[in-house]
């Protein structure tokens, strides 16, 4: 029994809390629950409800498209998305844009995370040039026409200073 509550222990050390999520995404824990029974964001109710660190980050992502789209447009688009959404949340820690809305010839709504392939990169300083360039290259958002871009890193960035005025613990821990 010990051995459970020590493994619980530990991977609630590792990720954020329904409450962390809720301060940080910007969603009430109903909306939170919406988006689990829509498929979009599957916390881990192992021991409690738990939330990755790229779940957060979709979280986030998400609060600033419903600023524009509906919540079924927002499903619509993760339906028609090319990528299924456990791709889409291992990529987007390195992703530089996600772009929702309408594309291509025969438009319909979906979502597309642009990630830059930095494994080219010759060393660590060239990779953090490119990503500070890319930071500062895109607005947060930048609507245009059907189309809604959001700058991952500065959605990360928002999380940070949301996290140390909510003053969440082991914030780098559950991080990675």
């Amino acid at each position: 029994m010990k051995r459970v509550q020590r493994l619980a222990r530990l991977e609630k050390s590792k990720m954020f809390t329904q409450k962390q999520a809720k301060d940080l995404s910007g969603f009430t824990r109903s909306q939170l629950l919406t988006w689990e029974e829509a498929g979009i964001i599957m916390p881990d109710r192992q021991y409690a409800i738990l939330y990755t660190w790229n779940q957060l980050i979709l979280l986030r992502i998400l609060r600033h498209l419903r600023n524009r789209w509906t919540f079924q447009q927002i499903i619509k688009g993760f339906k028609n998305s090319r990528r299924p959404i456990d791709e889409i949340l291992q990529i987007l820690p390195k992703a530089v844009l996600c772009n929702f809305g309408e594309f291509g010839k025969y438009p319909d709504i979906e979502i597309e995370i642009q990630v830059h392939d930095l494994c080219n990169a010759e060393n660590d300083i060239q990779e953090k040039i490119f990503r500070n360039v890319c930071h500062k290259a895109f607005p947060l958002i930048d609507e245009a026409g059907r189309q809604t871009q959001i700058s991952v890193p500065k959605i990360i960035d928002e999380i940070k200073v949301l996290a140390e005025q909510n003053k969440i613990e082991n914030f780098d821990v559950k991080v990675g």
